[in-house]
C-alpha cells in the first residue's frame, strides 16, 4: 500500500470506529497477497475479526456492569445446605434449557447471582 493512501486511509477508519480494521488491516492485506485471497475474503477475514473482538467487548462491558460476584461460582457454592426439591431444581436450571422455554422464575439474590455469573461465562 502506498504511504500516502495510507495516510488517508487510517483517519477514516478512526472515524468510522474501525480499530481492529486499522490495527489489522496491514498484516492482513500482506497474508491475502501471499495467500492469493480475493478482495471479498480479505474484506471478509477484517470484518469478522472487528466483529468478534466488539463481541468479545460487549460480553466483558455487560458482565463488568452487571456487578454480579464473579467470585461466587457453582463450583464454591455448597449445594447440600439446600432442600432436595431445590437442588434438583438448580441441576435441571443448570443446563440453560429454560431460556428457551421462555419460563418465568424466581430465585434467590444468591442462587440467582449464581446461574447469571455461570451463563454469563458459557
Amino acid at each position: 500500500m502506498s504511504r500516502n493512501l495510507r495516510k488517508q486511509l487510517i483517519p477514516l477508519l478512526k472515524k468510522l470506529h474501525l480499530p481492529v480494521f486499522r490495527q489489522l488491516h496491514e498484516e492482513y492485506a500482506r497474508k491475502a497477497t501471499q495467500e492469493g485471497l480475493s478482495y471479498e475474503q480479505y474484506l471478509f477475514e477484517l470484518a469478522q475479526a472487528e466483529c468478534e473482538v466488539r463481541q468479545a467487548n460487549k460480553v466483558a462491558r455487560l458482565v463488568k456492569a452487571s456487578q454480579l460476584p464473579m467470585e461466587k461460582t457453582l463450583d464454591n457454592f455448597n449445594l447440600k445446605r439446600l432442600p432436595l426439591r431445590i437442588r434438583q431444581q438448580v441441576k435441571m436450571l443448570l443446563d440453560g434449557t429454560f431460556i428457551n422455554r421462555n419460563l418465568t422464575i424466581v430465585l434467590s439474590v444468591e442462587i440467582s447471582c449464581l446461574f447469571a455469573g455461570n451463563l454469563c461465562h458459557r
